[in-house]
């Protein structure tokens, strides 16, 4: 493990522990803007969302899912969504989003990442964007 790895652990497991299930809750308001955002939006993650268009159905892998907040805006829009992330304090995070709004596997195990990432049709990685060795 990376250095960089070692330390977004380590921060993620403080934001984790201080991310208090109420704000966990996304906003009906907030559901509402990602639904179906207009291609001209000036926000880029409305902007991604509107790329990636319908997703009732899809499976879903959200790389690099952090606290579960876009896997919890997919959720709601249909989707079945594997979240994956360095961070198991961050999953755990993802797992009261679970209880919140709905279905979501997670998964802390990069032994299993190319097998399942073969098998599953639509990625977003906006969370895990920074962080890929190229």
């Amino acid at each position: 493990m990376q250095q960089w790895e070692r330390a977004e652990i380590a921060r993620s497991a403080v934001e984790a522990d201080l991310t208090p299930d109420d704000t966990l809750r996304v906003a009906p308001d907030i559901y509402a803007r990602y639904v179906s955002p207009p291609a001209d939006t000036a926000y880029p993650l409305e902007f991604a969302f509107h790329l990636i268009g319908d997703v009732l159905g899809k499976r879903i892998v959200d790389l690099g899912c952090g606290s579960g907040a876009n896997t919890a805006l997919l959720v709601n829009r249909g989707a079945q969504v594997w979240g994956i992330d360095i961070s198991e304090d961050l999953l755990r995070l993802d797992g009261r989003i679970e209880a919140l709004v709905g279905e979501v596997a997670l998964d802390d195990r990069s032994d299993q990442r190319d097998e399942v990432v073969g098998r599953l049709p639509l990625f977003l990685a906006l969370g895990a964007a920074r962080q890929i060795d190229l």
